[in-house]
């Protein structure tokens, strides 16, 4: 995990230390909330990735690593802040969706990023007794999603 970690720019370490706590699991917006106030004080959170990911997003998540075999994937984009390396946050709203299905929620995140607008939706399943992130869905031109960034597999390296 800690190879993605690092290469998603999800968390700042491999481990969460003890002194930290995990996730909210009762209430997503509270966590999404709590994450970018980190940002926002110049902080990147060192939540560790499977703790709030769903199962699903674990599963890509370590079919990823084992298909990178200890490799880095060379992708340093901080998908919190859809920026590599760096961040200067305002202008910071965040909004639940209308709940659309059972058990799922999305927050909408909205921010100028060193005055660059950006739009992200925060997408939530609930599974084992608590709320965890499903997938993270830049919308628009140059849009990704964070399950489909998860899904890419090393090309085999050709030899002469």
């Amino acid at each position: 995990m800690w190879l993605l970690a690092c290469a998603l720019g999800l968390l700042a370490g491999a481990s969460q230390p003890d002194d930290i706590p995990g996730p909210d699991r009762s209430d997503p917006m509270a966590f999404v909330a709590g994450e970018y106030r980190l940002y926002r004080a110049g902080t990147r959170p060192r939540t560790e990735f499977h703790s709030y990911a769903s199962r699903r997003l674990r599963a890509l998540s370590d079919g990823l690593d084992a298909a990178m075999g200890g490799e880095e994937l060379g992708d340093n984009l901080d998908v919190w802040v859809d920026d590599h390396d760096q961040w200067s946050l305002s202008a910071l709203s965040l909004a639940l969706e209308p709940v659309r299905a059972a058990g799922r929620r999305t927050i909408t995140v909205r921010f100028l990023n060193e005055g660059r607008p950006v739009r992200l939706r925060f997408h939530f399943v609930h599974e084992d007794g608590g709320w965890y992130l499903d997938d993270i869905v830049k919308p628009g031109r140059g849009g990704w999603t964070l399950a489909r960034r998860l899904s890419i597999r090393p090309r085999p390296h050709r030899r002469p």
